[in-house]
This record gives structure tokens, sequence and C-alpha cells, in this order.
């Protein structure tokens, strides 16, 4: 998926937990992951076993410049099928994957 990320380091899970209630949010799911990471160049690759779900590998490429996203999101899967994995694409995060079905 194309799209800007902002991330920072979280110190304190229970004062993030306390400001995010404080703006109104509330639980609606738990995940429980243990994730690895990796990098080569200008490519990363996460690796994620998802309590429920089961194993993810996330290649990523991340890029600064003007590329077509379709372009650039087609090098990660193609540096893995060389090197023989085999992947089935998924646009679901963790959360709908865990998430039991509504009745």
């Amino acid at each position: 998926m194309e799209c800007a990320e902002h991330e920072t380091a979280l110190s304190d899970r229970e004062q993030m937990h306390g400001a995010l209630a404080a703006l109104g949010y509330e639980p609606t799911v738990r995940i429980v992951k243990e994730r690895r990471t990796g990098r080569r160049e200008t490519m990363g690759v996460c690796v994620d076993i998802v309590e429920v779900a089961g194993g993810f590998l996330e290649p990523e490429l991340v890029v600064d410049d003007d590329r077509d996203g379709v372009q650039a999101q087609s090098e990660p899967g193609a540096r893995a099928h060389r090197l023989g994995v085999e992947l089935e694409r998924t646009s679901r995060t963790h959360d709908t994957l865990v998430r039991p079905p509504s009745p």
C-alpha cells in the first residue's frame, strides 16, 4: 500500500493508553504479535507472528522520490520471489484478521 507513515518511539505504554483514552478512543481488539525486522539497502522486511492469525512477511521498499506507486510496490515482491518465497498479497490489517466475525 502506498502511503505516508509517521512513527515515533513509545517509552511508556500506559501513558500513551491514557492519552488516547482522554481523546475518546476505546480499545476494540487486542493484537498479540512477535516482530522481527531487517534491512538491506532500501529494502526492509518485517516478519510478524500474530497470535490467532499466523505468520506474515512484509517486504517494504522505502522511496522518497516521485516513482509510480504500483511500480514501487511490485519490487519487494519480485525480490522475495527470486529467493523462492511464495507470497499471497493481502490488504487486510492485523486487527481485521484477529477480530471475530460480526453476527
